[in-house]
């Protein structure tokens, strides 16, 4: 028969039992503890991996989408700078050619005409302007066989314009004057004037009168 404890007995026993549940129960919270936390880290190391990417990749993009801004910016200010020297250039070049234009019209006498004149002279010659390279002004015109012909802009409206069918709109009927009927292609002095003192009139006059002389002229005056 099993000897009979006391409540004293008893009591400590139940304490005994009691600290031992307590020490499994902390020691099995210490494992799980242990588990939680391992894999926590991992997890947490994974989680910080994920965000310095997730950052360099945003700063990867808002450094690309700078340099992209960026070199849009530069490329319009570019654009916009070449559009303005290019459209000063070509002001530039309209100004030198009209000057020039206006001086050889004003050497063949159809500076002397009315403006409306001047301005349809100016109109047919500037309808066949080109310019080269360097920014020259030339007269790019077919002659009287078809053949392909590129003159300097003031060579052309001092040699050749006069001759053309255009220019002889602006002759007037007749440029004879004096007994006869004949030409008067001299100066007051009575000296006979040279291809650069006749007007567009006495030039274009003396082509249909005398081609020859004519060419003899103006190829002594070029």
């Amino acid at each position: 028969m099993a000897e009979k404890k006391t409540p004293e007995e008893l009591e400590a026993e139940v304490a005994r039992l009691a600290a031992s549940v307590e020490k499994l129960t902390a020691k099995n919270e210490e494992l799980l503890t242990e588990k939680r936390n391992t894999k926590t880290g991992a997890e947490r190391e994974l989680a910080e991996a994920q965000a310095r990417i997730e950052k360099l990749e945003a700063q990867v993009t808002q450094t690309d989408t700078a340099h992209k801004a960026e070199v849009k910016k530069l490329a319009t200010e570019r654009d916009e700078l070449a559009k303005s020297l290019g459209e000063t250039s070509a002001k530039a070049r309209d100004y030198q050619s009209g000057v020039t234009l206006r001086e050889a019209l004003g050497k063949v006498g159809i500076g002397k005409l009315n403006p409306e004149d001047v301005t349809d002279a100016i109109g047919f010659v500037k309808s066949m302007l080109k310019y080269n390279d360097k920014g020259e002004a030339f007269v790019a015109y077919k002659d009287g066989a078809g053949k392909e012909i590129e003159q300097p802009l003031g060579e052309y409206v001092e040699k050749v314009y006069p001759t053309t069918s255009h220019a002889k709109r602006f002759i007037p009927a007749s440029v004879n004057s004096g007994a006869g009927g004949g030409l008067n292609l001299k100066k007051a002095d009575g000296t006979a004037k040279s291809w650069a003192e006749m007007g567009l009139a006495e030039r274009t006059a003396l082509f249909k009168a005398d081609p020859a002389r004519a060419n003899e002229l103006m190829s002594a005056a070029s």
